[in-house]
């Protein structure tokens, strides 16, 4: 792995670098998507997902909703080590249908792929929030 440059903490060029750490999440923000999640214990939850924000309810910027079981949507999200991966292998056998623009959803790995960030980064970020996820989910 190539050393990163250090920068004086505070500095014009540290404060380029922490955007930079930003910039995938800003990327995921301008591609919203729905999910409908079916088949569930409380039945079919509409929600979103636009960078880091997660929350009820569709938006209507968009551009495509994808529909998946319960069960999938809860193992990917817990237990898949390739949440990106797994997703695809979800869309192409058919157990996560896709409504609208696909290309909205094949995008959605490639913020964090062009960030510079290393696959073992991006596991770390993902193992993050499972743990603070899990913390308070039956």
């Amino acid at each position: 792995m190539l050393a990163m440059p250090a920068y004086q903490f505070l500095s014009d060029e540290w404060f380029e670098e922490v955007d930079r750490l930003r910039e995938p999440i800003q990327a995921l923000e301008d591609k919203p998507l729905n999910i409908r999640v079916t088949d569930g214990p409380g039945g079919e939850r509409l929600l979103h997902m636009a960078g880091l924000d997660i929350g009820q309810g569709l938006l209507e910027s968009a551009t495509a909703t994808v529909v998946v079981p319960y069960a999938t949507a809860r193992r990917m999200l817990f237990e898949a080590d390739d949440l990106a991966q797994a997703g695809m292998q979800a869309v192409m056998s058919g157990e996560i249908k896709v409504e609208g623009d696909l290309s909205t959803v094949m995008d959605l790995a490639t913020p964090l792929t062009d960030s510079g960030l290393t696959p073992d980064d991006q596991k770390a970020m993902i193992g993050i929030l499972r743990k603070r996820l899990s913390a308070f989910t039956e």
